[in-house]
């Protein structure tokens, strides 16, 4: 397992779309087991955070650096929704037991 956090900073304009574009993402992403799970969060008016539990580190490279073509398509419509966007962390674990 391995989880990042990321920084969105949006065009407040893009709001609706930004957050369906998300969600087709993670939807996209599960359904090919590159991810465990997925929350996003709002910090602010135009400020989100998402946390992703890759199922391997390297699920999250291929994403990054070679994403196939539907994936590549929906993160180019997000981060045209975004003024910015930043991998604040990418982390190993300590440990894998999920209290909760």
């Amino acid at each position: 397992m391995y989880a990042t956090l990321r920084l969105y900073r949006l065009n407040p304009i893009f709001e609706r779309d930004f957050i369906r574009l998300w969600n087709e993402l993670i939807e996209r992403l599960k359904e090919r087991n590159l991810i465990n799970s997925a929350v996003l969060h709002k910090e602010s008016k135009i400020t989100y955070i998402s946390y992703l539990r890759w199922t391997h580190k390297d699920h999250m490279d291929e994403v990054l650096k070679a994403p196939e073509k539907e994936i590549k398509s929906i993160l180019k419509k997000i981060s045209e929704c975004c003024n910015n966007t930043t991998v604040l962390h990418r982390m190993y674990p300590v440990s894998e037991k999920i209290y909760g």
